[in-house]
């Protein structure tokens, strides 16, 4: 599913490919913490980091990187569960 260097465009086109035919899609599920999205886009990255690089080794939250770090992807996840709360608001002001 998978064949561009970085994964991306591949998977999102798969992904549309997939739900194209689906009318009226929704997905149900417990809201994952900020955490843990955050620390499923440091894994997601951390795959494609190349095994010289300072990270690469590093657990998640490790007190030796910079809080900096860390902080840019609980940032992101953020912003993915603001997406989602304004995704639901919008499809259940539609009802």
């Amino acid at each position: 599913m998978i064949n561009s260097p970085n994964g991306v465009h591949s998977f999102l086109n798969s992904t549309k490919d997939n739900f194209s035919s689906i009318d009226d899609l929704i997905l149900t599920f417990e809201t994952p913490s900020v955490e843990e999205i955050a620390r499923a886009i440091w894994q997601r990255q951390r795959s494609t980091t190349h095994p010289d690089a300072i990270s690469f080794n590093a657990k998640w939250l490790d007190q030796t990187i910079p809080s900096k770090f860390w902080n840019e992807f609980l940032l992101d996840a953020q912003a993915v569960l603001w997406l989602l709360y304004k995704k639901h608001m919008d499809y259940q002001n539609k009802q």
